[in-house]
């Protein structure tokens, strides 16, 4: 099989500048396949170590149970400290 050799080459586009929103798609995309694998406890699918200053978490589950603060009180809750 006797090919010609300009149909093997990677095609590259030069441009005046470069295509942003591919670009900040691509970057997402990868830092949420990392993040995914990270959370399942799974390697880093690129090979990429862990950033320096992140450990593993210790629970990954989100099941609705975290404590949060309570509303604020309102001028009708208490309706004797209004004068």
């Amino acid at each position: 099989m006797n090919r010609d050799a300009s149909n093997l080459r990677l095609r590259v586009w030069r441009r005046d500048s470069p295509d942003r929103h591919r670009l900040v798609k691509l970057v997402l995309n990868i830092a949420q396949a990392r993040h995914r694998a990270w959370l399942a406890g799974e390697p880093d699918p690129y090979g990429l170590p862990i950033p320096y200053g992140i450990e593993r978490p210790v629970s990954c589950v989100i099941d609705g149970s975290a404590k949060f603060a309570a509303p604020s009180p309102t001028p009708e809750d208490h309706p004797e400290s209004t004068t």
